[in-house]
């Protein structure tokens, strides 16, 4: 089934950065955690602890399943439990489209980064879209490299990156607070709050974080799936809530007059110039481009998975020498950079693309994470497994990841832009056609295969009535 593939070689540690790259915490923190206080204003800290307590919830969700299952699929296998095969494999072509968007996101954004880095130092060689693209293709070749490297080396990889990050991000919190000095408790004060305002943060703060689940792909490489999986998403989610709610507290004392955050100048606001902060933005780039490795890492894992269930030609479902799937992994090449290409080339520029991207990806992620959610409900039931604590967070972070991609859609449209309906409709299609695959190549075949597949490994202990609604896959 899984043959081939590189067994017990991801640590907890690995599986951990993996999450952890994926969330990019340092980024988020110097970035939106610094200008969260003036975005939402009164009651900041409210909407980050909400953000991300519903965040918590999905892992609530996504651990119901991870305990249970080793599988490359990630939440398209976990839908497929609890809704079968064509749900399922919408959520894939979900998964598909929004991983990729990811990928794009952090090689856009890194060469951006990179860019205006350059230009801080005071460095104009190939200034303009030239060296964008330049960019765009060195964080790709480091990618497609540390990924031939194999899958330790990969993770060992984002896990020195974030190392980095997290040193630099220390040094720049205590130069603001050397600075600006420790907020008042009047800065917390509920005076002049917007719920409006408190919900929007909680939400941007859940695009913030799309995606931390993919560590689950790598189920099939850990050592201890059922305990360091877990473990992986509520660990990075942890890290990435404290460092968030850190850079708030430092950034609640800064003068309402003082320089942008998005200038990109924490050690020298208002220069033109700054090779610290040209490090500082050096230090970011590689933090995004570990985001596009381990994302990049997940979606060759999920198309392995369809490719071995007889979903996708087989030859995506090949391992090289070091089980890793190379050719999946090739294959995500086009998905990742053309779009980010394409809008270098029409004028937009990665730097400004980047955002735009994240934002259509979180409507289909956040509709993906909508489904699994629900799929948990019907899985609890179909295993005779129902309490009351996993569905009543299933039920709120279901209904809290439909409201964020609906919102999501209709901003964009007020805006006039139409590239996250254009995402989820790709998305839609994509997933037809492997349902059109599936039907063609495993479904349920006489080979034994179907689609969702987990370990064999654990066929003995999850047992799944053949009977039950939505389960049709089972194995009996």
């Amino acid at each position: 089934m899984f043959d081939g593939v590189a067994r017990r070689q991801v640590s907890g540690l690995d599986l951990t950065a993996h999450s952890v790259a994926v969330l990019v915490p340092s980024l988020t923190a110097l970035g939106s955690g610094l200008a969260f206080p003036s975005m939402i204003g009164p009651g900041f800290w409210v909407s980050t602890l909400l953000g991300f307590a519903i965040v918590g919830l999905f892992v609530l969700v996504f651990n119901q399943f991870a305990t249970r299952f080793r599988s490359a699929g990630g939440l398209y296998t976990f839908v497929a439990k609890g809704l079968g095969p064509l749900p399922a494999l919408v959520v894939a072509g979900g998964l598909v489209i929004g991983y990729s968007g990811m990928i794009g996101f952090g090689l856009s954004d890194a060469a951006g980064r990179t860019d205006a880095a350059l230009s801080s130092a005071g460095i104009g060689v190939l200034g303009g879209p030239g060296r964008e693209l330049i960019l765009l293709g060195i964080g790709a070749v480091m990618c497609l490299y540390a990924i031939g490297r194999g899958i330790h080396w990969s993770t060992r990889a984002a896990l020195l990156a974030e190392i980095v990050s997290f040193v630099m991000l220390g040094v720049v919190l205590c130069t603001w607070t050397a600075r600006y000095g420790f907020p008042s408790s009047a800065e917390f004060s509920l005076e002049g709050a917007s719920v409006t305002r408190i919900l929007m943060g909680a939400g941007f703060i859940v695009v913030l974080t799309l995606a931390f689940e993919s560590s689950a792909s790598l189920g099939l490489e850990s050592k201890r799936p059922f305990i360091e999986v877990p473990f992986a998403l509520r660990s990075g989610l942890g890290l990435a809530a404290v460092l968030f709610g850190l850079a708030n507290v430092v950034a609640s004392a800064r003068p309402a007059d003082a320089p942008s955050v998005w200038t990109w100048r924490w050690f020298a606001p208002g220069e033109d110039r700054s090779v610290i902060d040209a490090l500082v933005l050096l230090v970011l780039a590689w933090s995004l481009v570990a985001l596009a490795l381990c994302m990049w890492c997940a979606l060759a894992r999920l198309l392995f998975s369809l490719a071995r269930e007889g979903v996708l030609p087989a030859v995506l479902g090949r391992v090289n020498a070091r089980g890793i799937p190379m050719v999946a992994a090739l294959t995500v090449t086009p998905l990742a950079v053309l779009p980010s290409i394409a809008a270098v080339l029409v004028g937009d520029g990665v730097g400004a693309f980047s955002w735009d991207l994240k934002e259509a990806t979180g409507v289909v992620i956040c509709t993906a994470y909508a489904l699994t959610a629900v799929s948990l409900v019907a899985f609890l039931k179909a295993i005779d497994e129902v309490s009351a604590l996993p569905v009543i967070a299933a039920v709120v972070a279901g209904t809290a990841a439909a409201a964020v991609a609906v919102n999501e859609l209709l901003t964009e449209m007020r805006q006039g832009a139409y590239l996250g309906v254009g995402m989820l409709v790709v998305a839609s299609v994509v997933g037809l056609m492997l349902k059109w695959g599936s039907s063609r190549g495993a479904g349920r075949g006489d080979d034994g295969r179907y689609v969702g597949m987990h370990d064999e490994a654990l066929a003995s202990t999850v047992r799944l009535p053949p009977d039950a609604r939505g389960c049709e896959h089972a194995e009996v």
